[in-house]
């Protein structure tokens, strides 16, 4: 009685600082994925619990530079595991581990998402594993993109920071959009960030038209993350936005940035 006293002492202790562990880990941003965070990605898929799993697959979908092994070991789950009815949550998982493997951007995994979408005796499953389908190409320019992070790294940017840069330099007003979110949201980002969203507004006025609405977004975004700055040297910018914007969503967007760079 006593030593299986002990021994169940010993596994909550575990489990505790595995929880604990877990809990920080999940709270560090999405985009500043490190060698560490990749064990702990393939150790929370392979031994965690279904709601770690989707927790990891989630963090996953947004994240970039992932070892290869993590989305090897969410296939041989996936396809172990895809037509197991063993509840809703089990099918999330399923589900999250398609959009997992779509944001590899990877088309050897290609095959075995169509499975899922063709084979799945669960339609809402099928449905997601369709849509994870169509993803697959913007996973893979966007991963290609952010290959070119080393570059800001080089100069002296954190990890985090360089992966918004390279986004921000992107051909394309979503990721655009999303390294702007991303800012705005962020504790801390490199200051000189903001003065590459400051160029990349500049730019954009002379871009899409005022009915593209990925576009008026990834500039409204763009106007917020100036205005998150707090600097002043921004205001000529945003009143260049506010008069001259091709959309009134986006001016009144840099209106109110304008206004809280004052």
């Amino acid at each position: 009685m006593k030593s299986s006293k002990l021994v169940f002492g010993k596994n909550c202790g575990r489990i505790l600082l595995m929880v604990i562990f877990l809990y920080a880990w999940f709270l560090q941003p999405s985009f500043a994925v490190t060698e560490n965070a990749d064990k702990l990605y393939l150790s929370s898929i392979s031994e965690g619990s279904i709601t770690a799993k989707i927790v990891t697959a989630k963090k996953i979908t947004q994240s970039f530079v992932i070892d290869d092994v993590i989305f090897i070991e969410i296939e041989r789950q996936l396809l172990d595991g895809f037509n197991d009815n063993s509840g809703e949550k089990h099918i999330d998982l399923m589900a999250w581990f398609c959009k997992a493997l779509a944001s590899s951007g990877n088309e050897k995994y290609l095959e075995t998402v169509q499975k899922v979408a063709n084979h799945a005796d669960d339609p809402k499953l099928q449905r997601y594993a369709q849509q994870s389908i169509g993803t697959f190409p913007f996973h893979k320019k966007r991963n290609r993109i952010m290959s070119q992070a080393n570059e800001y790294v080089d100069q002296g940017f954190d990890v985090e920071s360089a992966q918004f840069a390279v986004m921000l330099r992107a051909d394309a007003f979503v990721i655009k959009r999303d390294a702007a979110k991303k800012i705005v949201r962020a504790t801390f980002v490199d200051p000189r960030l903001f003065d590459i969203v400051e160029q990349e507004l500049v730019k954009g006025l002379s871009g899409e038209t005022n009915n593209d609405k990925t576009y008026v977004d990834a500039m409204a975004w763009m106007c917020k993350a100036l205005a998150a700055s707090g600097d002043q040297k921004y205001s000529k910018t945003l009143r260049l936005i506010a008069d001259e914007g091709s959309n009134p969503k986006l001016q009144r967007y840099a209106e109110q940035a304008y206004d809280a760079c004052q």
